[in-house]
């Protein structure tokens, strides 16, 4: 698959892509309608109580709906709030409408936009999943969106970022993943055992083995075959789908898997992780439009390094203070048989001390492990500073300046000029 040519001075334009843009406008005007339709209905569901420990995302028990007006907030304000907030999600709508007005006579361009539109409208929303959930008969028409949206997700592992598949053979193995994620509709007629909650088992299968052999292909293409702007443009979307997976994964792990118990600190939850989560999700169709539309690019290394920095500074920081204060906390019972705000205090002096060395040699060994060239760089330079502060012997000097640039550069060939008093250029050169 290769990038067709922009229609320039009046050239037609491939029947191909003609057509693809017309299949783009249809299915972009259906992800939208059901996007739109579904506010009614998750409006609705909100608004229910549930009984029993079985609620539904964001549903509001008895108890939780007494705290919500404790705290002034109406059932009818909490209902239209997750219904919503949800209008995030257009926003990466409108970008991959901006790459197809941009970048639509391309093939990686019509890919990257319908995929946008199909995860952000569609495969994150729980708006749209409450809807199927409701409407029965719609539920095959969300199967079949999100099977599309699974099929480009894996199309675009693979084609990233020019629409080609590196190495060639990865063609014969991303087709049919993409053809059974696509097929999933059928399959959960066929095959109602394997159903899981947006597909089937099969569909799950097929993504997760395009996504693993498809990272597997990208760190081939990133090593052997891109260029400076290609790395910069896999760099970008890489930070977006680990924003990504962070996210989901976090989510899931206090929805689906260890969820809060109805009461006051599930609703805070939902009421604060709700907007905080879509967006950060965020990330990822910004990041894409960023490498797509080649704006930037280089900025994405200053991101990634402080990402890393002040992510794992921060996990630090609050590790170091929550086993600090239980330690503390625990001593304190050993010793008074109570608990003392002492333990508080002295955990929060602690990380005040700790923050400083902590973000240091936390920078130190990001810039070691993954930036190494401009770390090595920045540490020959201090070295050699260091060495030649009080040296005054022209010849060591010389010879400082050779040893600190053959290690750091490795040249073939290394020369260093001097211009003599006479104004006349003499030359000291060496092969290394």
């Amino acid at each position: 698959m290769n990038p067709s040519s922009p229609n320039l001075g009046g050239h037609k334009r491939p029947p191909a892509v003609t057509l693809a843009r017309l299949l783009w406008v249809i299915l972009a005007s259906v992800y939208f309608a059901v996007f739109v339709a579904a506010f009614p209905s998750s409006l609705a569901a909100y608004h229910e109580l549930c009984r029993g420990d079985d609620c539904g995302l964001h549903q509001l028990t008895e108890q939780e709906l007494v705290l919500l007006q404790e705290i002034g907030v109406s059932r009818d304000f909490y209902a239209g709030f997750f219904a919503s907030s949800e209008a995030l999600l257009l926003t990466w709508a409108a970008l991959g409408v901006l790459i197809y007005l941009r970048r639509s006579h391309e093939w990686i361009g019509l890919l990257v936009s319908m995929a946008l539109i199909a995860i952000g409208i569609n495969m994150v929303s729980d708006n749209v999943s409450i809807l199927a959930q409701r409407t029965p008969a719609l539920a095959p028409l969300y199967i079949t969106l999100n099977a599309i949206g699974a099929s480009l997700v894996i199309l675009l592992i693979f084609l990233f970022p020019d629409g080609r598949f590196v190495p060639d053979w990865a063609r014969y193995l991303a087709i049919p993943f993409a053809l059974l994620a696509l097929a999933d509709p059928l399959l959960v007629q066929v095959m109602p055992p394997m159903q899981s909650a947006t597909g089937t088992v099969a569909k799950l299968a097929a993504g997760l083995a395009g996504l693993s052999i498809g990272g597997g292909t990208q760190i081939h293409r990133y090593r052997h075959h891109s260029s400076v702007e290609q790395r910069q443009q896999t760099k970008w979307v890489l930070l977006g789908f680990l924003a990504l997976i962070l996210v989901a994964v976090t989510w899931t792990i206090f929805t689906q898997v260890s969820p809060p118990p109805p009461g006051p600190g599930r609703l805070y939850f939902f009421l604060i992780g709700l907007p905080i989560t879509l967006v950060l999700l965020l990330t990822l169709p910004i990041s894409m439009t960023f490498s797509i539309l080649r704006y930037r690019l280089f900025d994405i290394d200053i991101i990634i390094k402080r990402t890393l920095t002040y992510g794992t500074l921060t996990l630090a920081i609050v590790t170091t203070y929550f086993v600090a204060v239980v330690a503390l906390q625990g001593a304190f019972r050993a010793l008074t048989g109570q608990a003392n705000q002492l333990a508080i205090v002295a955990s929060t002096l602690l990380i005040a001390a700790l923050f400083n060395p902590l973000r240091r040699r936390i920078q130190e060994a990001v810039n070691r492990r993954f930036f190494r060239g401009d770390y090595d760089a920045a540490q020959t330079l201090k070295s050699f500073g260091e060495s030649v502060r009080d040296e005054v012997e022209l010849a060591s000097m010389q010879a400082a300046l050779l040893a600190t640039v053959q290690e750091s550069m490795q040249p073939s060939y290394l020369s260093l000029w001097l211009r003599s008093e006479s104004r006349r250029p003499a030359s000291l050169a060496e092969d290394r």
